[in-house]
């Protein structure tokens, strides 16, 4: 039987590998335009800026993606779905409300500041976003990611453990809303880690402020 040479590469692997290298390109762009966006904000960045910042001419950037609103698409989609998967696996775990929260307070504070520039880009682009039919699954994904929290700050209030006058949607959109500008505006300047942000919020919420 004869040898195999092993200087033949196999088509199959040369297409693997050129797979694993376009999927790295990618993210790399990805990266470098949601840094951007975040910077300049999305309507304000231009294509030649993102292609001159991955060091490659604008022509070539449509090899990776079909337009800035697509690297945008996949720069929050990837956010989001995180989300909502690590939010739903948490709130199932079966512990106590009150640790079910102190566990997605940590988490969100994790994701957020891992994807920053996202995050700000969710945040100043806002209302650009809705107008867009393109981003209208963000709202879906949004509803789910609301949905884990909502049940389990609705089990504290039913089982005791928070206060029963709380109205779980509006805790929701305060918790929300404190974290992620806490996360925009803290995270880069703050000395504190991640979760020392997080277990000072948590104190901050379960603790309050009164004296």
């Amino acid at each position: 039987m004869a040898s195999a040479n092993p200087s033949v590469v196999h088509p199959g692997r040369r297409s693997s590998a050129a797979t694993a290298e376009n999927s790295e390109r990618r993210a790399e762009i990805r990266a470098i335009a949601a840094e951007l966006f975040a910077r300049k904000g999305f309507q304000s960045t231009t294509v030649r800026e993102i292609a001159e910042g991955s060091g490659i001419l604008s022509g070539s950037l449509y090899h990776h993606f079909e337009s800035k609103e697509a690297i945008l698409d996949e720069v929050l989609t990837d956010l989001v779905s995180a989300m909502v998967a690590d939010f739903a696996q948490i709130a199932a775990a079966g512990d106590e409300p009150s640790t079910t929260l102190r566990n997605l307070v940590r988490h969100q504070f994790r994701i957020l500041v891992e994807n920053r520039a996202a995050v700000t880009t969710a945040i100043n682009d806002a209302y650009y976003l809705r107008q867009m039919p393109r981003f209208s699954h963000l709202a879906e994904s949004d509803a789910a990611i609301a949905q884990s929290w909502i049940r389990t700050l609705q089990a504290g209030i039913d089982d005791g453990s928070f206060r029963a006058d709380l109205d779980p949607q509006l805790l929701w959109a305060f918790i929300r809303g404190a974290v992620w500008g806490t996360v925009q505006m803290e995270a880069r300047r703050s000395s504190a880690t991640t979760d020392e942000l997080a277990d000072a919020y948590l104190a901050t919420l379960f603790g309050g402020i009164a004296g």
